[in-house]
């Protein structure tokens, strides 16, 4: 590699006139120990032991290359940072001798904080204008739209913005991009909570929401396709005079494209699956400019690999997704919904439990601790409080109304079995508390902690040790407030699944220690995955060995018989 973590440096050849190479300290090293192996090899064919110190080769190599281009007065300095490749590292030299370029556009891309060579090359940006015209923005305001979400992640701006129209733009986009090594991140909605858009190696930004166009509806079939940039809320507005919906329903905004990025669950999910589970078939553009279509919408296919899946979750590291054919769904006839109050979190777990082993069709199943319960009464302001304990929002889906009240007798039932209180909502109140329940985060503002930074996380375990992972990530935050920090954290999850995420309120933590503190807390949620996981396969053991002993026993038996036919 010709680019070291301790910078690099350009050298103009005395003799050739033009930039020959651009050397780093790692690089005179190694050229350092090529020579030394050279040179070893040479003394032992002539029989000699003369062994040179490379390290004063690589000094002697320093001194000619730096005397080089301190004679010419044409070496810049510069420190090539970590995740950015960056390109034009070989300007062409002028036609008429002069030492700096002709373009002036250079001088307009040029990074002024540490003087370095920039990261778009005038070339490329000429290249891509052509391609998108004013669709393509250099515009620091522009760029530094798209350089924070409600993660902790802090980056530098993007070097450009370009929004793309069609897979055919986006393929030619990253074929440019591709051949002058520049970085590009893909964003669609820009609704992430936890940084998956943020452009962390500078470089272009791609955005998406200008593809967003319905292509094809097949009603027969129950499936439409639609590219990437489209947010699911235009989407469902578009379905819903043909009685369909995608039931897919993340933070509002969120793009097609990202919640296929991120596989992407909501609240609907324990009926209708996540998003691995909706998508047919995809058109992806790889980083060469390649476009690939994989699946088909036949909803089943043996030919070869699943691509489809691969790319569901890759977040843009194999591809961006420009198009998709997702599986719709009929809008319920019949709706109910329920808030559901209990003394603790282990009971509410197993309600929700109990309600999927009866065979329940539940459309969500909502969990929210005490802390987020007071925060829906402080942000929504309800005319009957709710009571700030363990709580779940269930959403009751049928064919009719006879069917969805039938279902809510038997989970009012199981709530009270479990030490429960079952309310239902009205028609008005049901709509009022999915609303409520989208407005999660920002119900979790605290204004008496104006400059509070909330950071999120979550994860994922199997629902029977759900219970366990809240209740102990509880103890680890009460135990952090123990130590003098002063946090806060909310808890909200889709228990349905076994999803939970945790937001939690620095108020007054050093920066530096945010993400030591959410490391800390995601590396107890795997630990705890782990020993689910190790359980699991434990119990599984004592099965196999009980089915083992059971067969032992069994042919003794038959052992028995055989001796007792014998007498």
């Amino acid at each position: 590699s010709t680019q070291s973590t301790w910078g690099f440096l350009w050298i103009r050849g005395p003799f050739t006139g033009h930039h020959s190479a651009m050397f780093g300290p790692g690089l005179w090293l190694g050229f350092a120990r090529c020579l030394r192996d050279w040179t070893r090899k040479a003394c032992s064919r002539f029989g000699t032991r003369v062994r040179p110190a490379p390290h004063s080769i690589g000094l002697a190599a320093g001194i000619v290359g730096s005397l080089c281009c301190v004679l010419h007065r044409r070496a810049p300095f510069g420190f090539a940072s970590r995740g950015t490749v960056h390109a034009n590292c070989f300007p062409a030299k002028p036609a008429d001798g002069s030492s700096e370029p002709h373009n002036s556009g250079d001088a307009a891309l040029r990074s002024t904080a540490n003087d370095e060579p920039s990261p778009l090359p005038a070339s490329a940006v000429a290249e891509l204008k052509s391609i998108l015209g004013d669709r393509l923005s250099v515009d620091h305001d522009d760029c530094s739209a798209h350089t924070s979400d409600f993660a902790y992640h802090e980056c530098l701006p993007p070097y450009a913005v370009a929004s793309p129209c069609s897979t055919d733009e986006v393929s030619r986009v990253l074929r440019i991009c591709n051949t002058h090594r520049i970085p590009v991140t893909a964003v669609g909605g820009g609704t992430s909570l936890e940084g998956q858009s943020l452009p962390v190696c500078r470089g272009l930004l791609l955005n998406m929401s200008q593809m967003a166009q319905v292509i094809e509806l097949h009603s027969d079939d129950m499936d439409i396709t639609v590219q990437a940039g489209i947010s699911y809320y235009e989407l469902n507005e578009f379905l819903e005079p043909f009685g369909f919906f995608f039931p897919l329903d993340p933070g509002p905004g969120a793009s097609i494209g990202g919640m296929i990025g991120t596989r992407c669950s909501g609240t609907n999910a324990v009926r209708y699956g996540t998003m691995r589970e909706n998508v047919l078939s995809l058109t992806a553009v790889l980083a060469d400019g390649t476009v690939i279509r994989t699946g088909q919408r036949a909803r089943k296919s043996s030919a070869g690999y699943d691509l489809r899946s691969l790319m569901i979750g890759s977040e843009g590291t194999l591809g961006i997704v420009t198009e998709a054919t997702l599986r719709l769904s009929r809008l319920p006839k019949s709706s109910v919904a329920a808030v559901c109050t209990f003394p603790n979190t282990s009971q509410a777990t197993r309600t929700v439990i109990s309600a999927l082993q009866a065979g329940i069709l539940l459309g969500k199943a909502e969990f929210m601790d005490s802390s987020m319960m007071k925060g829906f009464n402080r942000y929504t302001r309800p005319p009957t409080p709710f009571d700030e304990v363990p709580t779940v929002f269930f959403a009751l889906t049928g064919s009719s109304a006879a069917q969805t009240d039938e279902q809510a007798a038997v989970v009012r039932d199981l709530v009270l079995a479990n030490g429960g209180r079952f309310t239902r909502c009205s028609d008005q109140g049901r709509d009022a508390l999915w609303l409520m329940r989208k407005d999660a985060l920002w119900a979790t503002h605290m204004p008496e902690k104006p400059d509070a930074k909330v950071l999120v996380t979550d994860v994922c375990v199997p629902i029977s040790r759900l219970a366990d992972c809240v209740e102990e990530t509880l103890a680890d935050i009460a135990a952090v407030q123990a130590s003098g920090i002063d946090i806060g954290s909310f808890v909200v999850g889709h228990v349905g699944d076994g999803t939970v995420s945790l937001y939690i309120y620095i108020l007054s933590l050093s920066p530096l220690l945010c993400p030591s503190l959410s490391l800390s807390l995601s590396l107890h949620q795997l630990t705890l995955h782990a020993d689910t996981h190790e359980r699991h396969t434990h119990t599984q053991r004592e099965r196999e060995r009980e089915r083992e002993r059971e067969r032992e026993r069994e042919r003794e038996r038959e052992r028995e018989r055989e001796r007792e036919r014998e007498r």
